[in-house]
């Protein structure tokens, strides 16, 4: 629970960009200075605009063994796509909704990441279909789940709020030293 602001909005009293092209970089100097500003006495809900790491699955496709069946990027695009999103086959008119209707797996074949592998990808120019597990390999790594940017910088803004009774100048004046070390 916070006070309600009347007159014209703050939004974040303090606020601190950090830009550059390193995001891990980027994310180590948000974390310091996110520790800072938890240690300041002033300072609460302390947070940055990225948000927590995700896992992201990727699939790296191997062109060579691709091209020598036959497989296309499309293809494996499309056989991916269609396994756990779908296919958008046409549209249903009922009065003025529009429903679309789309081909995909059943639930309990799409909902496990090992199932993947398990996929047939079907050229769209030769009647060869291949296991996806022959063609392309999984794996996993953490991204971040957004990226803000500022004049076409990687952007991160780390921002507090100053406790009740203290100006986000008085924050500020209690960080400063800290920062500039």
């Amino acid at each position: 629970m916070r006070p309600l602001e009347t007159g014209p909005p703050v939004g974040v009293p303090v606020s601190i960009r950090l830009s550059g092209d390193d995001i891990p970089a980027l994310r180590a100097q948000a974390a310091r200075l996110k520790q800072i500003l938890r240690e300041a006495p002033a300072s609460t809900r302390v947070r940055d605009d990225w948000g927590e790491e995700t896992l992201a699955v990727k699939l790296q496709v191997d062109a060579d063994r691709a091209n020598l069946a036959g497989i296309s990027n499309h293809d494996v695009a499309a056989a991916s796509l269609a396994a756990f999103n779908g296919i958008s086959l046409a549209t249903l008119r009922d009065g003025d909704k529009n429903i679309p209707i789309v081909a995909r797996l059943r639930m309990e074949q799409r909902s496990q990441v090992a199932d993947f592998e398990n996929l047939y990808v079907h050229s769209q120019q030769q009647n060869v279909a291949v296991p996806l597990k022959q063609l392309a390999r999984l794996s996993y790594e953490l991204q971040p789940a957004k990226l803000r940017r500022l004049n076409q910088f990687r952007t991160i803004t780390v921002s507090a709020f100053p406790v009740e009774g203290y100006l986000p100048s008085e924050l500020l004046a209690q960080v400063m030293p800290a920062l500039r070390r």
